[in-house]
């Protein structure tokens, strides 16, 4: 009986593949090491895990129902191509979900990582209270999934979501200077670190300091510190918090949504929470608030979300008709 799915969470620093069951059990986890300094060797050193898992983990298994990947970058779900990542230099388009059926000979679906996060919320998580949510992953970059009764909405092309560039300090040169008035540029993790490091010019003796030169520092460091009253953590946390405040009241007042729900290693830490859902009860509109039940964080674990994601996907053909 094919009851698993070979689930494959391809990260840029470490990549884990798992069995999935339907209920959302995942057994057997193993992480791997894949280099990401080319394509070339990514897709050699993914199919080289995934050679191994199956031979050492799977070998007196029947064969698995799918194979489910969820990665980074632009991904064309219904044509199984990888369309673009910016962290591999010299991205070219690859059918990767071709390349592992010929392979295989299993189905295999792929789809990007936030959105592979979003299906774990629905179909294991706190999605599963709510028809209408947003899940707001802020990590290395910044997007969101969107979720519509009950259904993941993509977009035409496979590229919604993309809430990075939305612009939250608005000027009159609203694209100049690398746009780095746009949400991402500002409370994503790498701009976080980005801005200690210019932010450290003008104030040297912030507690800030040791942390960035051993790099050790985080974003849970930053607010901790603001919390203390370091002048350079308190002036990037309020910037970082009134950006995404700003946007969780435009998704709110967008989409309508039930719940919002974050995830990411910038929100892990739950500090910045309490005040991004006060701003968005005080600033949506009326009926827009009155409908959003819950801003919480997600309970699934950033170490966990991933591999579920790439279980979710794999299931998504049978948990989407029930």
């Amino acid at each position: 009986m094919q009851n698993y799915v070979l689930c494959v969470d391809l990260g840029g620093t470490k990549t884990f593949i798992a069995k999935g069951r339907e209920d959302g059990e995942i057994e057997d986890i193993r992480r791997f090491t894949i280099d990401f300094s080319n394509q070339a060797t990514v897709l050699r050193k993914l199919f080289e895990s995934m050679d191994c898992y199956l031979r050492e983990n799977c070998g007196e298994c029947p064969p698995a129902r799918s194979i489910g990947i969820g990665l980074k970058g632009y991904a064309d779900r219904s044509q199984g191509i990888w369309k673009s990542c910016t962290t591999i230099p010299e991205f070219s388009p690859v059918n990767i979900a071709q390349m592992a059926f010929e392979r295989y000979r299993i189905p295999t679906v792929i789809d990007n990582d936030v959105r592979a996060a979003t299906l774990a919320e629905l179909y294991f998580g706190a999605g599963k209270h709510y028809k209408d949510f947003i899940y707001y992953n802020i990590g290395t970059g910044i997007a969101i999934g969107i979720v519509s009764d009950s259904k993941l909405i993509r977009g035409s092309t496979y590229y919604a979501g993309e809430i990075g560039h939305l612009i939250t300090e608005p000027d009159e040169d609203l694209y100049q200077g690398g746009n780095q008035r746009c949400l991402e540029e500002i409370a994503s993790g790498a701009a976080i670190l980005q801005q200690v490091k210019t932010g450290l010019d003008e104030f040297p003796n912030s507690g800030l300091a040791p942390f960035y030169e051993k790099g050790t520092l985080t974003s849970h460091t930053v607010f901790t510190l603001a919390k203390h009253g370091d002048e350079l953590a308190r002036k990037i946390t309020r910037r970082v918090l009134r950006s995404i405040q700003f946007s969780v009241v435009v998704l709110t007042d967008i989409f309508n949504p039930n719940a919002i729900i974050f995830g990411g290693g910038v929100v892990a830490d739950g500090l910045l929470l309490p005040d991004i859902k006060d701003y968005a009860y005080k600033y949506s509109l009326r009926p827009s608030a009155q409908a959003l039940k819950d801003v919480r964080l997600s309970s699934l674990g950033a170490d966990r979300v991933g591999i579920l994601g790439a279980n979710a996907i794999g299931w998504e053909d049978l948990l989407s008709t029930k």
